[in-house]
């Protein structure tokens, strides 16, 4: 069997960082060469965003602010690292060299701006936005220029979206209600598609490599079972008879 499992490891009493511990359903995810996961921490009352060595395990701490360090999400070429932030009194969106060092702040506005992630390109940054009254997602340049609303009272959650390996779509989650389901939204016409609105539980998604196909979680069946089905949410196959969890999809096998 090949490919790639994702997770963070719980530290040992040995460990001289086993006094935080990441945070259930934060956002996490590799170094674009693989080397690194970033991921959201808690140590004390502080809640910051760290790097963790793959083949050393050795734990670096990138932020250390008054607020809530949230969201990590890296940029196409290692270099930097996109995040949210309460530091300056609510949810904005900062950007950071991988290291940690010059921070700057993208967002300045009253609304919680929350989750961002990179683009496949680097060209572009989406989050998640109340700004306009309800919270729908945006995209931006990484230099906070040129702003745009993707969506309309979709109710966009604070879970982590995922860009099509082009680039050209966004698949969201969506909350109706005690609902969940999942949206894919086309950036050059902003056209909504329900992938996924099941009366179950619908998310957790994650794109082929070719940007076709997009697998996920449901519970239409009575479980969270796993599922793929075309980009336009049409031929769903069930691929798993047992509840799944934290689908990603790798090149290969």
């Amino acid at each position: 069997m090949t490919g790639t499992i994702q997770y963070v490891r719980r530290y040992s009493r040995h460990n001289r960082l086993s006094y935080f511990r990441t945070l259930p359903k934060s956002s996490r995810g590799w170094s674009p060469d693989g080397k690194r996961i970033a991921f959201t921490g808690l140590d004390g009352d502080n809640v910051d965003v760290y790097v963790v060595d793959a083949e050393s395990t050795q734990v670096k701490r990138l932020t250390s602010s008054p607020g809530e360090d949230r969201d990590p999400s890296w940029s196409p070429d290692g270099t930097r690292l996109v995040f949210s932030s309460t530091r300056d009194g609510n949810s904005e969106i900062y950007v950071m060299r991988a290291d940690g060092s010059d921070v700057q702040r993208l967002t300045n506005n009253s609304a919680s701006d929350a989750s961002p992630t990179w683009s496949p390109t680097g060209s572009s940054i989406a989050y998640v936005s109340d700004q306009d009254g309800t919270k729908d997602l945006y995209v931006m340049r990484p230099d906070g220029q040129c702003l745009t609303r993707l969506t309309v009272g979709a109710g966009v959650t604070r879970d982590q979206s995922r860009w099509s390996p082009d680039g050209s779509r966004i698949a969201f989650q969506i909350a109706r209600g005690k609902n969940y389901d999942i949206g894919v939204v086309r950036l050059s016409d902003r056209q909504l598609t329900d992938f996924a609105t099941t009366a179950a539980y619908d998310g957790m998604y994650t794109w082929s490599p070719d940007g076709m196909h997009l697998a996920f979680l449901s519970g239409r069946d009575g479980f969270d079972g796993l599922y793929t089905a075309d980009a336009d949410g049409q031929h769903v196959l069930r691929l798993t008879g047992t509840p799944s969890l934290n689908p990603e999809w790798r090149l290969g096998r």
